[in-house]
């Protein structure tokens, strides 16, 4: 029962569903904000009365890479962020210091980091002290991953290699001893045909590497399903790969190398996992309008279930309760029926093991199509949310950053602007401060907030 009330909540259909089985709380409370702004980034009007630690602009000759999502150093006192040179390098650039005034090179191709080669990828590790950069060195036609101190500025030493020629690579830390890398040809290629014209599957390499002490490495040469962008369950013994051209989305339990795939063509996209490591969220894409779709995959049972519909973003707050955007307006026929109608902006809370949905107003209004292209990026730490939603506006889609309490169950207007260009946000190890790096034609910026509490 529990499963079929939330799939009608997903489709927008509460008319039907009693009132034990769902609960409305009234809208979150929203705190009045001054005319004005605290301070403007490149395309965002952040609220008076936030607090702002800082808001740097790149230079002229260096653009940010909004891609990639701001990393957190030295326990959260140093912002690192991707950014493309002059010449074509990439480039990692941390700021630290008041109003992040402090500006320095953590790593370059074929500079600090990685004399020898291109950065294929660098993650920090969980506590921010120790970066680990993928390096694809082209004259000795090898991959190295390096791990070396976040303050240091040595090339640090090497806990893996592989001989070959790489254009890919991702790292993960599973825990604060522990990488994994994943490397091999591209995720999309202007060569791939497609899995069922008999395009063929590259290469691809799958290691754990264990960094504390005398390094070593297994390597998963057994797994008989393609690898693709994989996202780690918190216990590290299973993965979800999310599909590419080469590839279906799949499930690999990495304890074996064992793999299963969930059973349709076409990848996913991971939003988060269950801290028990027993269920995972995940958004697909559907064929009618490319409307996408929420569901959680439950481990035991092998089973996905519906959770939204309309919305791309989801997340686990930390007691596993699952946070969901959408709208009780979506019409029954969906976003391709009627694009353009104004619903309101909702979040849905739902404990997978109680029958009670709770619903929060946002206070405004958006399109189907607006809220198909929302995203949300949840701290388990804080348990706050940033919502990255567009609404109507008189020149065009306005963007709005709404900070989402789960445990306050209130939310707040942080930034406006226009909603034209991607931007990459991440919270600090604590769930207190969010980086936000967001670009236009004119200027580049990374910008660090601290939301109301």
């Amino acid at each position: 029962m529990r499963g079929s009330v939330f799939a009608l909540l997903a489709v927008a259909a509460l008319t039907s569903v009693g009132a034990s089985a769902c609960s409305q709380t009234t809208p979150p409370s929203q705190k009045p904000g001054a005319v004005g702004y605290a301070a403007q980034t490149a395309t965002l009007d952040i609220t008076n009365g936030i607090q702002v630690l800082g808001v740097v602009a790149m230079p002229s000759d260096t653009t940010l890479e909004t891609g990639h999502a701001p990393l957190w150093l030295q326990g959260g006192s140093e912002v690192a962020v991707a950014a493309r040179l002059s010449d074509g390098r990439g480039a990692v650039l941390g700021f630290s210091g008041p109003q992040l005034g402090n500006r320095r090179v953590i790593a370059q191709d074929f500079g600090t980091g990685a004399p020898d080669g291109r950065i294929l990828d660098i993650v920090a590790s969980p506590d921010g002290l120790e970066i680990a950069t993928a390096v694809a060195e082209p004259t000795k036609h090898r991959l190295e991953v390096i791990i070396r101190e976040a303050l240091s500025v040595g090339g640090g030493h090497p806990v893996s290699s592989i001989d070959g020629t790489f254009e890919f690579a991702e790292l993960t830390w599973l825990d604060r001893s522990r990488l994994a890398l994943v490397a091999g040809a591209p995720h999309n290629t202007e060569l791939a045909v497609g899995i069922e014209a008999g395009a063929k599957v590259p290469d691809r390499h799958l290691q754990i590497i264990n960094v504390s002490g005398q390094p070593s490495t297994r390597v998963l040469d057994n797994i008989r399903c393609p690898l693709s962008r994989l996202s780690f369950s918190p216990d590290a013994n299973f993965a979800v790969g999310e599909g590419d051209a080469f590839s279906v989305s799949a499930i690999f339990d990495l304890r074996d190398g064992s793999c299963w795939e969930l059973g349709f063509r076409g990848d996913i996209r991971t939003l988060g996992w269950a801290f028990d490591s027993r269920s995972f969220l995940y958004e697909k894409y559907g064929r009618r309008g490319m409307v996408p779709s929420i569901f959680r995959y439950d481990l035991p049972t092998g089973q996905s279930r519906l959770i939204a519909i309309s919305s791309s973003a989801a997340a686990y707050a930390s007691d596993g309760t699952i946070i969901a955007l959408g709208s009780r307006q979506l019409p029954r026929s969906g976003i391709t029926a009627a694009p353009g109608a104004k619903i309101k902006a909702e979040v849905a809370l739902f404990d997978p093991h109680q029958a009670e949905i709770r619903i929060n107003s946002l206070g405004f209004e958006t399109t189907p199509l607006m809220m198909a292209e929302s995203r949300l990026i949840f701290s388990t730490a804080s348990d706050n949310a940033v919502i990255d939603i567009a609404i109507p506006g008189v020149g065009g889609p306005l963007r709005e950053l709404i900070e989402y309490s789960y445990r306050a169950e209130a939310a707040f207007v942080l930034a406006t602007g226009a909603a034209q260009v991607p931007l990459a946000m991440s919270w600090s190890p604590d769930g207190h401060l969010l980086a936000v790096v967001d670009g236009s034609l004119r200027a580049s910026t990374l910008t660090v907030i601290a939301p109301p509490k």
